[in-house]
């Protein structure tokens, strides 16, 4: 069992894993909006001179009815990810895999409810051995406040309590080992809106420098 390559791919999962509202008042949005196109990119934020730079990008839609409700399950770009939706009593369920030799490997199941809310996630290694479970709680506006990972290779739990700004983003983080407090996170985030007051971009400089670049399109 390759413990490094497992660490590496729970710690992922955190920003993988990310909570979509269902509706433009639980996204914090003004006016009557039909689409969002949102480019995410996040780099290391320190970098040591000569280091190679290794950033990741990702980009999501978001569709919305009249009444502002979403119309789909948002898509994403996944890279080389495979995707096989599934429908289960609780909402659905999305299986992603990676292919390589042949041979389809699955490496996560993110299961939503019918209100399109991502509630859990399971991480597989290429083996198809379970590495870790994360589980989520959401506050009444439909914001994550709590990502609790159980890492089954290890036997740790690591629970992450997150507090939010009037925008609905994450300004501070406090991650918990077994129960005792590891680390504090606070996030630095500059907006530019535009003149429905809705953000179009924003940087964010906290564990790692992040910028989205939104394109909103309106009823």
């Amino acid at each position: 069992m390759d413990m490094i390559k497992k660490s590496i791919l729970i710690t992922g999962v955190l920003f993988a894993t990310i909570s979509f509202g269902q509706t433009t008042n639980q996204m914090n949005l003004k006016g009557k909006v039909k689409s969002i196109q949102e480019v995410h990119e996040k780099c290391p934020a320190i970098v040591l001179a000569g280091s190679p730079v290794t950033c990741e990008k990702n980009e999501v839609f978001y569709y919305f009815d009249k009444k502002g409700f979403v119309l789909e399950p948002q898509k994403e770009n996944l890279n080389d990810y495979i995707v096989e939706k599934t429908k289960t009593k609780e909402g659905y369920l999305l299986t992603k895999y990676l292919e390589w030799d042949g041979v389809k490997r699955k490496h996560f199941e993110e299961y939503y409810n019918k209100k399109n809310i991502q509630t859990k996630v399971i991480n597989y290694h290429a083996d198809g051995e379970i590495i870790g479970l994360w589980e989520f709680v959401y506050s009444k506006k439909g914001r994550k406040t709590e990502q609790k990972l159980t890492n089954i290779w290890n036997g740790t739990t690591k629970v992450y309590h997150h507090f939010y700004n009037e925008q609905g983003d994450i300004v501070l983080s406090k991650f918990y080992e077994n129960g005792e407090l590891i680390k504090e996170e606070n996030n630095e985030i500059s907006y530019k809106f535009d003149k429905k007051g809705n953000w179009v971009s924003k940087a964010i400089l906290g564990g790692h420098f992040q910028t989205y670049n939104r394109t909103i399109t309106y009823y």
